[in-house]
């Protein structure tokens, strides 16, 4: 679950996940411990070789008084998971009394994780990212 094998830093197995999943958790160690908000993402080509994330959370949110310019933040992306029972080796134990004390069950999951350091979005980056949004979410017939 945890191997380097299956860590990607492909920008576009990272836009895919993203696409795919935009809501995400965004983490920052705050003035009173850990601090955790929820935001809808947008993918951008960015400084960084693997692209930027964009958010935009309310003033008002509890977490936005510990965010300022240069502050590290985690985005956590979550896909699907699902457990994985070692009754499902059956090339491993081809026989049904075949001794399986040797195997445990395991859990299979898509996961994004990523680090770096917050920059504020000027207005005009805003409502591109809000627009961006819309277009991703609602029909051609609906919200303007």
């Amino acid at each position: 679950m945890h191997y380097a094998e299956y860590k990607h830093t492909d920008p576009a197995v990272v836009r895919t996940l993203v696409d795919t999943f935009p809501f995400a958790a965004i983490l920052v160690n705050g003035s009173k411990g850990p601090r955790i908000a929820h935001a809808p993402l947008t993918f951008r080509n960015g400084k960084a070789p693997v692209g930027a994330l964009e958010f935009h959370l309310a003033k008002a949110n509890p977490i936005a008084g510990d965010m300022n310019i240069g502050v590290p933040v985690t985005i956590l992306v979550q896909g699907p998971g699902a457990s994985i029972s070692p009754s499902w080796f059956t090339s491993s134990f081809p026989q049904p009394d075949s001794d399986r004390s040797r195997t445990a069950p395991t859990y299979n999951y898509v996961s994004l994780i990523m680090n770096g350091r917050l920059e504020f979005m000027d207005d005009l980056a805003l409502q591109a990212q809000i627009k961006d949004l819309v277009l991703a979410s609602e029909p051609d017939s609906g919200w303007r």
